[in-house]
């Protein structure tokens, strides 16, 4: 109220809180992300080290020549994220500053475990944390933009008839509805379980696990091409679309966490004063417990935001006068009280 005294235009006061808090709205999901792209030595078993005896590995013939070899071997593992250190070559004498040590008490300079040193790095393979960080982020971009259109949408009422609701979806995309029918099977496995109900108990977990990945690797996709070419029109569908998506990699993540096997490892430079060679030493150790529960609760958070945007997002879309925004909550639907500011 105090803004439109001022003379700021009618309904942008709204427009600025609806898209700050529409950003805020997957801050959970985005909180993931942080946990993940943060990841450091911290993070590890120090305790628990996959092999005793520190190995040290030539560098890379990207860095033989240069100062810093193990800092230019992070470097490029941060512009390959799927190919890990890559160092496989075992350095032909172990340097003198690492003889008589083990990964229980290694003697390493604090440069090691800080900075972008202190990252968690694979020796040979991709960076679960990496990748899942980069999924995540996308996750929250896709949730937060959709949502933001969304409900500036909703603020305009000449633009609230465009938004798609179920009923009108059937009337305004036909063959779209058909289309994304046809891949759920439900009539077929209704039939089944009419005639043969001990086949289609059986039958029933495979059809889930189809219809999970027939929506990641293609309903999601068709949804997002055409929300690209009618962001109003679609915006409601891909919050509910994009908060499904958000579930079941959260889902994926858990699992994948609890049974990653994946080591990490701690680095440093090594020279040997005889033969003037330099290597790269490793120890490599296992994600702490303490780290894998963070992951479990946080990935439940994420979850249960997920599950509250899905339900909120299926309300307007079973009928669109239900429809209540997503970034101010209101008890009652949008359409029941437009606001005129005079």
């Amino acid at each position: 109220m105090w803004a439109r005294r001022l003379g700021v235009p009618h309904l942008w006061p709204s427009r600025v809180k609806v898209f700050f808090l529409g950003l805020l709205t997957s801050v959970v999901i985005f909180s993931v992300f942080q946990y993940l792209h943060g990841a450091n030595v911290e993070y590890l078993d120090l305790s628990r080290p996959v092999s005793e005896r520190i190995r040290c590995q030539t560098p890379r013939e990207e860095c033989q020549t240069s100062e810093d070899p193990v800092r230019c071997t992070v470097a490029l593992q941060d512009i390959r994220i799927w190919t890990g250190l890559n160092l496989s070559r075992p350095c032909p004498i172990l340097p003198t500053t690492v003889r008589g040590q083990t990964c229980q008490n290694p003697i390493l300079p604090l440069s090691s475990v800080t900075g972008d040193l202190g990252s968690l790095h694979t020796v040979s393979g991709a960076n679960p944390f990496k990748l899942w960080s980069i999924l995540f982020l996308i996750l929250t971009s896709l949730l937060s933009f959709s949502i933001v259109i969304h409900d500036l949408a909703l603020l305009e009422e000449s633009l609230r008839p465009t938004i798609l609701s179920i009923p009108n979806m059937k009337y305004a995309t036909p063959r779209l509805w058909k289309w994304m029918a046809s891949f759920q099977c439900r009539r077929r496995m209704w039939r089944l379980q009419r005639r043969r109900r001990c086949l289609w108990t059986c039958l029933v977990p495979l059809w889930m696990a189809s219809q999970i990945l027939v929506f990641m690797a293609v309903l999601y996709p068709v949804a997002l091409i055409v929300y690209l070419f009618q962001p109003v029109t679609m915006s409601r569908i891909m919050v509910f679309l994009s908060s499904i998506l958000c579930m079941l990699w959260s889902i994926i993540f858990v699992v994948e966490t609890a049974l990653d096997t994946q080591p990490y490892a701690v680095l440093w430079g090594a020279h040997d004063l005889h033969s003037g060679s330099s290597c790269v030493c490793i120890c490599e150790f296992f994600l702490s417990r303490s780290v894998i529960l963070r992951v479990v609760v946080l990935s439940i958070g994420v979850c249960w935001n997920s599950f509250n945007l899905t339900f909120r997002a299926l309300k307007g879309l079973r009928r669109a006068q239900w429809a209540n925004m997503f970034s101010v909550l209101y008890a009652v639907p949008v359409e029941a009280f437009p606001v005129v500011w005079s």
